[in-house]
Protein backbone atom coordinates (compact mmCIF):
# COMPACT_ATOMS: atom_id res chain seq x y z
CA UNK A 1 0.00 0.00 0.00
CA UNK A 2 1.54 3.29 -1.08
CA UNK A 3 0.90 6.64 0.53
CA UNK A 4 -1.22 8.93 -1.58
CA UNK A 5 -0.03 12.49 -2.16
CA UNK A 6 -1.58 15.23 -0.07
CA UNK A 7 -4.75 16.50 -1.69
CA UNK A 8 -4.71 20.04 -3.06
CA UNK A 9 -7.71 22.36 -3.29
CA UNK A 10 -9.35 22.36 -6.69
CA UNK A 11 -8.02 25.02 -9.03
CA UNK A 12 -4.57 25.32 -7.47
CA UNK A 13 -1.36 24.38 -9.10
CA UNK A 14 1.96 23.30 -7.61
CA UNK A 15 4.61 25.94 -6.82
CA UNK A 16 7.09 24.59 -9.32
CA UNK A 17 6.53 25.02 -13.02
CA UNK A 18 7.32 22.53 -15.74
CA UNK A 19 11.08 22.19 -16.10
CA UNK A 20 11.93 23.27 -12.55
CA UNK A 21 13.76 20.76 -10.46
CA UNK A 22 12.65 19.69 -7.03
CA UNK A 23 15.78 21.42 -5.69
CA UNK A 24 14.54 24.78 -6.94
CA UNK A 25 11.14 24.06 -5.40
CA UNK A 26 12.76 23.24 -2.06
CA UNK A 27 14.86 26.41 -2.25
CA UNK A 28 11.78 28.54 -2.94
CA UNK A 29 9.91 26.91 -0.05
CA UNK A 30 12.85 27.51 2.30
CA UNK A 31 13.05 31.16 1.20
CA UNK A 32 9.35 31.68 1.86
CA UNK A 33 9.67 30.13 5.33
CA UNK A 34 12.68 32.33 6.12
CA UNK A 35 10.85 35.49 5.02
CA UNK A 36 7.78 34.53 7.04
CA UNK A 37 9.86 34.11 10.20
CA UNK A 38 11.42 37.59 10.00
CA UNK A 39 9.12 40.64 10.22
CA UNK A 40 11.87 42.99 9.01
CA UNK A 41 12.60 40.78 5.98
CA UNK A 42 8.89 40.57 5.21
CA UNK A 43 8.56 44.36 5.40
CA UNK A 44 11.55 44.77 3.07
CA UNK A 45 9.91 42.42 0.57
CA UNK A 46 6.64 44.36 0.75
CA UNK A 47 8.54 47.65 0.22
CA UNK A 48 10.30 46.23 -2.84
CA UNK A 49 7.05 44.94 -4.33
CA UNK A 50 5.32 48.29 -3.72
CA UNK A 51 8.22 50.19 -5.32
CA UNK A 52 7.90 48.07 -8.45
CA UNK A 53 4.13 48.51 -8.54
CA UNK A 54 3.46 44.80 -8.10
CA UNK A 55 1.33 45.32 -4.99
CA UNK A 56 -0.47 48.31 -3.52
CA UNK A 57 -0.43 49.15 0.16
CA UNK A 58 -3.79 49.17 1.90
CA UNK A 59 -4.90 52.73 2.54
CA UNK A 60 -4.84 53.82 6.15
CA UNK A 61 -8.08 55.03 7.63
CA UNK A 62 -7.84 58.79 8.18
CA UNK A 63 -11.30 58.89 9.82
CA UNK A 64 -13.36 56.63 12.03
CA UNK A 65 -17.01 56.02 12.75
CA UNK A 66 -18.21 55.42 16.30
CA UNK A 67 -18.32 51.66 15.73
CA UNK A 68 -14.91 51.40 14.03
CA UNK A 69 -13.22 53.54 16.70
CA UNK A 70 -14.82 51.57 19.52
CA UNK A 71 -13.58 48.33 17.96
CA UNK A 72 -10.08 49.71 17.34
CA UNK A 73 -9.71 50.95 20.93
CA UNK A 74 -11.45 48.01 22.56
CA UNK A 75 -14.15 50.11 24.22
CA UNK A 76 -17.90 50.26 23.75
CA UNK A 77 -19.63 52.56 21.29
CA UNK A 78 -21.30 54.21 24.29
CA UNK A 79 -17.89 55.32 25.60
CA UNK A 80 -17.04 56.93 22.25
CA UNK A 81 -20.44 58.66 21.97
CA UNK A 82 -20.09 59.92 25.53
CA UNK A 83 -16.67 61.42 24.78
CA UNK A 84 -18.16 63.17 21.73
CA UNK A 85 -21.10 64.50 23.80
CA UNK A 86 -18.74 65.85 26.51
CA UNK A 87 -16.60 67.57 23.88
CA UNK A 88 -13.54 65.43 24.67
CA UNK A 89 -13.47 63.92 21.18
CA UNK A 90 -13.90 66.16 18.13
CA UNK A 91 -16.32 64.77 15.57
CA UNK A 92 -18.81 65.92 12.94
CA UNK A 93 -22.11 64.34 12.08
CA UNK A 94 -22.63 63.54 8.39
CA UNK A 95 -25.64 61.62 7.13
CA UNK A 96 -26.60 60.43 10.60
CA UNK A 97 -23.10 59.13 11.38
CA UNK A 98 -20.37 60.59 13.51
CA UNK A 99 -17.12 61.07 11.56
CA UNK A 100 -14.07 61.23 13.81
CA UNK A 101 -10.69 62.39 12.43
CA UNK A 102 -7.63 60.32 13.32
CA UNK A 103 -5.94 63.41 14.84
CA UNK A 104 -8.81 63.77 17.32
CA UNK A 105 -8.50 60.11 18.24
CA UNK A 106 -4.77 60.50 18.96
CA UNK A 107 -5.42 63.52 21.17
CA UNK A 108 -8.25 61.79 23.04
CA UNK A 109 -6.65 58.37 23.45
CA UNK A 110 -3.29 59.81 24.58
CA UNK A 111 -4.06 62.90 26.70
CA UNK A 112 -1.16 64.90 28.14
CA UNK A 113 -0.14 63.84 31.65
CA UNK A 114 -1.85 65.78 34.40
CA UNK A 115 0.32 67.49 37.00
CA UNK A 116 -1.77 66.41 39.97
CA UNK A 117 -4.17 63.56 40.25
CA UNK A 118 -7.25 64.13 42.36
CA UNK A 119 -8.49 67.22 44.09
CA UNK A 120 -6.11 69.44 45.98
CA UNK A 121 -7.56 70.66 49.25
CA UNK A 122 -6.35 73.78 50.89
CA UNK A 123 -7.57 76.27 53.44
CA UNK A 124 -10.17 78.70 52.23
CA UNK A 125 -9.56 82.39 52.51
CA UNK A 126 -12.12 85.16 52.80
CA UNK A 127 -11.87 85.80 49.05
CA UNK A 128 -12.76 82.15 48.41
CA UNK A 129 -16.18 82.80 49.98
CA UNK A 130 -17.99 85.09 47.56
CA UNK A 131 -21.29 85.15 49.46
CA UNK A 132 -19.58 85.97 52.75
CA UNK A 133 -17.55 88.70 51.05
CA UNK A 134 -20.69 90.19 49.52
CA UNK A 135 -22.57 90.16 52.85
CA UNK A 136 -19.65 91.87 54.57
CA UNK A 137 -19.99 94.77 52.12
CA UNK A 138 -23.63 95.43 53.12
CA UNK A 139 -24.27 98.36 55.44
CA UNK A 140 -24.69 97.31 59.05
CA UNK A 141 -23.05 93.91 58.57
CA UNK A 142 -20.67 92.83 61.29
CA UNK A 143 -17.11 92.01 60.34
CA UNK A 144 -17.01 88.82 62.40
CA UNK A 145 -19.01 85.65 62.53
CA UNK A 146 -22.61 85.64 63.53
CA UNK A 147 -23.20 84.74 67.17
CA UNK A 148 -25.71 82.14 68.12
Amino acid sequence: MTASPTPRPIGTRPLHAVGESSGEHALAAALIELLASSPSAMQRLVDLLEDRGLIHAEPTTPVYTVASLAEALGVSAKVVRGAIARGELAAVKRGGRWIIPAESVDAWAHPPALAAVGRVRGSRTKSDRPLGSAIALLPGASSGRRRL
